[in-house]
This record gives structure tokens, C-alpha cells and sequence, in this order.
């Protein structure tokens, strides 16, 4: 319900042979992003109110790369222990110093680490798995990872076939 005065959707017409699907918009996005920060997420999620400014409490002159929780939703999980795992693992880990996993559907990178690690031009050729790929390029940088507990990005279902295809994809 919140408005985004300064969202330019992009429809991306050419396929590119070494950056697949969601790479090659991402690729796309990113070569046009104007701001300091890129966030991203999915088309199937759900930002709140205040996932942008969420984002700010989390940033400092060393923090390259911000990696936020994500649970997927349905009516039996929403609630389940099961939905808090991934977060519980991305927060300890990172916690710890070593990163171990993100999702592409909330996380935060600035834009000149990502400049500065090489973008996606150093995992072209993937179809999945851009998003922990892109965590280790940032942490063998030696640039500082945080964990954002403040603003989950809500993924909803989708039909068992499209849930398939969804898993096919992010398990690679």
C-alpha cells in the first residue's frame, strides 16, 4: 500500500547468451542505478513501509553488503519454526564472521563495492544462486556484511507449478 515515486520499471527485451533470466535484468537494473545502495527483491514479494529506511540503521563506511530475512508465506508455515531457520542462519553466521547464505529477495549492496567486485560479470553463465555467489565476492573483498532483522520482504505462494519451477531454479 505504500507508494514508490522513484521506481522505474524496466522491461529488459534482449536475451543475452551469458546473463539468463533473472540475471539479465538484474544486470540490466543495476547498470542504471543511480543511487548509492541497491536493494533487491523479487517480483513474488512484499516489502513493508519501512524496508527502505530499515536499510539505513545498518550501513557504515566499512558495511558493503546488508543481507535481510525473507520467509516464505502460506497459510500452515507463516508462523512455523521452519520459516525461521534461514534467518537464524544468515544472522549467526554473519554474526560470527563468516557469511554463509542470503536471498536475492532482500538484501542491500553498494553500488560502488559492487562496481569494485566485478557486478555480475564474474558470475555470468549461472541460473541460480546469483545472490550467495554475490555474498562471497563481498566477503572475499574484505568488506564488512550485516544482518537486517528490522524489515522481512514476505515471498507468497504460488501454484504447484510455478512452485516447482521456483525450486528447480534456487536449488540450481
Amino acid at each position: 500500500n505504500f507508494k514508490m515515486e522513484n521506481l522505474i520499471p524496466i522491461k529488459v527485451k534482449e536475451q543475452n547468451i551469458d546473463f539468463h533470466g533473472k540475471l539479465n535484468g538484474l544486470k540490466t537494473a543495476t547498470a542504471i542505478a543511480k543511487n548509492e545502495i541497491l536493494l533487491f527483491t523479487d517480483a513474488d514479494c512484499e516489502v513493508d513501509e519501512n524496508w527502505l529506511n530499515s536499510y539505513n540503521n545498518y550501513f557504515d563506511k566499512s558495511t558493503a553488503m546488508i543481507v535481510g530475512y525473507s520467509p516464505e508465506i502460506n497459510q500452515k508455515s507463516y508462523r512455523n519454526f521452519t520459516q525461521k531457520v534461514p534467518a537464524l542462519i544468515f544472522s549467526s553466521t554473519i554474526g560470527l564472521g563468516f557469511p554463509f547464505s542470503c536471498v536475492g529477495r532482500n538484501f542491500a549492496l553498494k553500488r560502488d563495492v559492487f562496481s569494485k567486485i566485478g557486478g555480475y560479470e564474474k558470475i555470468k553463465g549461472i541460473t541460480s544462486g546469483d545472490d550467495k555467489m554475490m555474498l562471497n565476492l563481498v566477503k572475499k573483498s574484505g568488506y564488512k556484511i550485516k544482518y537486517n532483522p528490522d524489515s522481512p520482504v514476505k515471498t507468497f505462494p504460488v501454484s504447484s507449478q510455478k512452485y516447482i519451477q521456483q525450486q528447480k531454479r534456487r536449488y540450481g
